[in-house]
């Protein structure tokens, strides 16, 4: 029975064996067979077939057809791994990632750390896409499924902390928004009840501070449509509320009767019942 040596895929020479014992290993059909006591090299599938040597081989020890040379035991073919369907990274990359995103996303700062500059410059001028993308990138983040330039995707490795970090952050901003809001409205609200009773836009123009030379009265146009007055020799007052409609207005008293009043075209105030004339020192 003939026998044949094959070289393996560590480049020794195998020893002889059958045929029937090549083919039975799983070797492919084109591994180069010696016949025992040949110095000629063919194929198994050559060999197989009876035929002669076609191509040229390169030089090989002689093999002594009583004595070979100490070679390893014969060892099947390696199957060639299948490529992962999931890209694999470095650990290290997901917390930077992860930490940017949460705190520093709306400014597109996560892309640029994984090198996507055009769109990390997109969403530093639209503040995340208007809060949105960010959102959706953060999503992206915490699902592994977010992608570097080359397209590998960044695997979570520590899922329940990023997701309580990520919850608890969206927590506090909603309720810092919330507040701010409140407090505005509220601070609108104020302002508004404020000056309902006086808001022309002349009424607002005469808050000040007025006093008349002779006799020497202080009088005072308070925002909100009160007033005061005083007479700085008697230390007689009056209080009450005021109000104007072009150039003519009327001074509410709570404690004495209702005067009338003229706003000149200087600013100045006259009441028209006593003639005392007002000028602005403040």
């Amino acid at each position: 029975m003939n026998k044949y040596h094959y070289i393996d895929d560590q480049g020794n020479i195998s020893d002889a064996l059958p045929l029937a014992a090549l083919q039975k290993i799983g070797l492919p059909p084109a591994t180069k067979v010696l016949l025992e006591g040949s110095k000629q090299w063919t194929t198994l599938e050559q060999a197989s077939q009876g035929g002669a040597v076609v191509f040229p081989v390169p030089p090989v020890a002689d093999v002594p057809p009583s004595s070979p040379p100490p070679i390893s035991a014969p060892q099947p073919a390696r199957a060639a791994s299948a490529p992962s369907s999931t890209p694999i990274v470095g650990t290290s990359k997901f917390y930077p990632t992860f930490f940017l995103g949460v705190f520093l996303g709306v400014f597109g700062v996560h892309r640029f750390y994984v090198r996507k500059i055009g769109t990390g410059l997109l969403q530093l001028f639209t503040f995340g896409g208007l809060g949105i993308w960010w959102f959706v990138d953060m999503i992206m983040i915490l699902l592994g499924k977010f992608k570097d330039k080359q397209g590998v995707a960044i695997p979570n490795i520590s899922p329940k902390m990023s997701w309580s970090v990520f919850v608890i952050v969206v927590i506090i901003g909603l309720a810092s928004g919330g507040s701010d809001k409140t407090s505005s409205s509220s601070g609108s609200s104020g302002s508004t009840t404020s000056s309902s009773g006086w808001g022309s836009s002349q009424e607002r123009r005469l808050v000040g501070i007025y006093q008349s030379a002779t006799p020497a009265w202080v009088l005072q146009l308070k925002s909100g449509g009160n007033y005061a007055m005083e007479a700085l020799d008697t230390g007689d007052k009056f209080s009450g509320t005021w109000s104007v409609s072009g150039d003519s207005g009327i001074l509410h008293g709570s404690s004495s009767a209702d005067m009338a009043i003229t706003i000149q075209s200087d600013g100045a105030i006259v009441i028209d019942k006593y003639g005392y004339t007002f000028v602005r020192t403040q």
